[in-house]
Protein backbone atom coordinates (compact mmCIF):
# COMPACT_ATOMS: atom_id res chain seq x y z
CA UNK A 1 0.00 0.00 0.00
CA UNK A 2 3.09 2.44 -0.39
CA UNK A 3 4.27 2.62 3.43
CA UNK A 4 7.35 3.21 3.78
CA UNK A 5 9.26 0.45 6.16
CA UNK A 6 12.94 1.57 6.22
CA UNK A 7 14.87 4.78 4.90
CA UNK A 8 18.55 5.23 5.60
CA UNK A 9 20.34 8.04 7.40
CA UNK A 10 20.49 9.93 4.10
CA UNK A 11 16.78 10.07 3.16
CA UNK A 12 16.28 11.46 6.95
CA UNK A 13 19.26 14.25 6.37
CA UNK A 14 17.95 15.43 2.96
CA UNK A 15 14.35 15.83 3.62
CA UNK A 16 15.13 16.56 7.47
CA UNK A 17 13.38 14.49 8.86
CA UNK A 18 13.23 11.69 11.64
CA UNK A 19 13.29 8.10 10.64
CA UNK A 20 10.74 7.13 12.96
CA UNK A 21 8.23 9.65 11.88
CA UNK A 22 8.82 7.88 8.24
CA UNK A 23 8.06 4.70 9.01
CA UNK A 24 3.87 3.75 7.81
CA UNK A 25 3.81 7.38 6.08
CA UNK A 26 3.33 7.06 2.12
CA UNK A 27 4.48 9.28 -0.68
CA UNK A 28 1.35 11.30 -0.15
CA UNK A 29 1.74 11.90 3.14
CA UNK A 30 5.56 13.31 2.59
CA UNK A 31 5.51 14.87 -0.70
CA UNK A 32 3.21 17.74 -2.48
CA UNK A 33 0.53 15.68 -4.44
CA UNK A 34 1.86 15.92 -7.97
CA UNK A 35 5.23 14.13 -6.90
CA UNK A 36 3.63 11.73 -5.19
CA UNK A 37 1.86 10.31 -7.83
CA UNK A 38 5.01 10.23 -10.44
CA UNK A 39 6.27 8.09 -7.30
CA UNK A 40 3.55 5.83 -6.92
CA UNK A 41 2.90 5.34 -10.06
CA UNK A 42 6.67 4.26 -10.64
CA UNK A 43 6.99 2.17 -7.68
CA UNK A 44 3.33 0.46 -9.14
CA UNK A 45 4.85 -0.56 -12.17
CA UNK A 46 7.65 -2.04 -10.82
CA UNK A 47 5.29 -4.29 -8.34
CA UNK A 48 3.01 -5.01 -11.91
CA UNK A 49 6.26 -5.84 -14.06
CA UNK A 50 8.43 -7.21 -11.39
CA UNK A 51 11.20 -5.72 -12.94
CA UNK A 52 13.95 -2.82 -11.98
CA UNK A 53 12.77 0.51 -12.90
CA UNK A 54 15.26 3.47 -13.95
CA UNK A 55 13.44 6.87 -13.84
CA UNK A 56 14.26 10.38 -13.13
CA UNK A 57 12.12 11.69 -10.40
CA UNK A 58 11.55 15.39 -8.90
CA UNK A 59 11.08 16.18 -5.51
CA UNK A 60 11.04 19.45 -3.68
CA UNK A 61 14.18 19.92 -1.10
CA UNK A 62 13.60 23.28 1.05
CA UNK A 63 11.33 24.56 -1.69
CA UNK A 64 13.52 23.84 -4.32
CA UNK A 65 12.75 21.30 -7.07
CA UNK A 66 15.81 18.94 -6.92
CA UNK A 67 16.27 16.01 -9.77
CA UNK A 68 16.84 12.45 -8.92
CA UNK A 69 17.92 9.34 -10.72
CA UNK A 70 16.42 6.83 -9.49
CA UNK A 71 16.59 2.80 -9.44
CA UNK A 72 13.70 0.93 -8.03
CA UNK A 73 13.54 -2.58 -8.03
CA UNK A 74 11.00 -5.70 -6.76
CA UNK A 75 11.84 -7.29 -3.36
CA UNK A 76 9.97 -10.91 -3.69
CA UNK A 77 7.71 -12.55 -1.16
CA UNK A 78 8.22 -16.41 -0.28
CA UNK A 79 5.94 -17.27 -3.63
CA UNK A 80 8.15 -15.73 -5.65
CA UNK A 81 5.36 -12.46 -6.14
CA UNK A 82 7.44 -8.89 -5.76
CA UNK A 83 5.35 -7.32 -2.51
CA UNK A 84 8.39 -4.68 -1.80
CA UNK A 85 9.60 -2.31 -3.90
CA UNK A 86 13.31 -0.78 -2.70
CA UNK A 87 14.82 2.18 -4.42
CA UNK A 88 18.36 4.32 -4.77
CA UNK A 89 18.43 7.50 -6.06
CA UNK A 90 21.04 9.62 -6.94
CA UNK A 91 20.56 13.69 -6.71
CA UNK A 92 21.76 14.98 -10.27
CA UNK A 93 20.37 18.36 -10.02
CA UNK A 94 23.52 19.98 -11.01
CA UNK A 95 24.16 17.56 -13.90
CA UNK A 96 20.61 18.59 -15.14
CA UNK A 97 21.48 22.29 -15.08
CA UNK A 98 24.53 21.48 -16.69
CA UNK A 99 22.90 20.01 -19.39
CA UNK A 100 20.51 22.66 -19.64
CA UNK A 101 23.07 25.65 -19.60
CA UNK A 102 24.92 23.58 -22.16
CA UNK A 103 21.66 23.07 -24.60
CA UNK A 104 21.21 26.87 -24.04
CA UNK A 105 24.62 27.85 -25.76
CA UNK A 106 24.30 25.27 -28.47
CA UNK A 107 21.39 26.45 -29.52
CA UNK A 108 22.67 30.13 -28.95
CA UNK A 109 25.62 29.15 -31.28
CA UNK A 110 23.88 27.66 -33.73
CA UNK A 111 21.44 30.42 -34.03
CA UNK A 112 24.96 32.51 -34.40
CA UNK A 113 26.42 30.07 -37.11
CA UNK A 114 23.29 29.36 -38.91
CA UNK A 115 22.72 33.62 -39.33
CA UNK A 116 26.18 34.80 -39.96
CA UNK A 117 26.49 36.94 -43.02
CA UNK A 118 29.98 35.07 -43.48
CA UNK A 119 30.23 31.66 -44.71
CA UNK A 120 31.77 29.79 -42.08
CA UNK A 121 33.19 25.88 -42.51
CA UNK A 122 34.06 23.55 -39.46
CA UNK A 123 36.45 21.27 -39.79
CA UNK A 124 37.70 17.91 -37.98
CA UNK A 125 41.29 17.08 -38.71
CA UNK A 126 41.19 17.56 -42.97
CA UNK A 127 37.55 17.32 -43.43
CA UNK A 128 34.79 19.40 -43.67
CA UNK A 129 31.83 18.43 -40.87
CA UNK A 130 29.62 21.37 -41.14
CA UNK A 131 29.12 24.54 -42.81
CA UNK A 132 26.76 27.37 -42.38
CA UNK A 133 23.68 28.51 -45.06
CA UNK A 134 25.47 31.73 -46.02
CA UNK A 135 28.24 29.18 -46.96
CA UNK A 136 25.95 27.27 -49.13
CA UNK A 137 24.28 30.14 -50.63
CA UNK A 138 27.60 31.98 -52.07
CA UNK A 139 29.35 28.72 -52.89
CA UNK A 140 25.74 27.65 -54.68
CA UNK A 141 25.71 24.15 -53.61
CA UNK A 142 24.29 21.48 -51.05
CA UNK A 143 25.99 20.34 -47.62
CA UNK A 144 26.52 16.97 -49.19
CA UNK A 145 28.47 18.84 -51.73
CA UNK A 146 30.68 19.81 -48.53
CA UNK A 147 30.43 17.48 -45.83
CA UNK A 148 32.96 14.99 -45.60
CA UNK A 149 35.34 16.58 -48.21
CA UNK A 150 38.92 18.10 -48.27
CA UNK A 151 39.51 21.59 -48.87
CA UNK A 152 41.56 20.29 -52.00
CA UNK A 153 38.53 18.11 -53.25
CA UNK A 154 35.90 21.29 -52.51
CA UNK A 155 35.80 23.39 -55.49
CA UNK A 156 32.00 24.04 -56.71
CA UNK A 157 31.09 27.17 -58.78
CA UNK A 158 31.49 30.06 -56.34
CA UNK A 159 28.23 32.96 -56.34
CA UNK A 160 29.38 36.25 -54.88
CA UNK A 161 28.07 39.47 -55.52
CA UNK A 162 25.95 37.87 -58.59
CA UNK A 163 29.47 37.43 -60.33
CA UNK A 164 30.22 33.22 -60.76
CA UNK A 165 33.65 32.29 -60.64
CA UNK A 166 35.99 29.34 -59.51
CA UNK A 167 37.57 28.49 -56.33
Amino acid sequence: DGRYLLVNNRFDEIFNLNRKAIIGKTDYDLFPESQADVFRANDRKVLATGRALESEEVADLNGEPRTYFSTKFPLFDFNGVPSIVCGISTDITERKRNEEALLRSELKHRMLFEHANDAIFLMQGERFIDCNNKTLAIFGCNRSDIIGNTPLAFSPPRQYDGQASSV
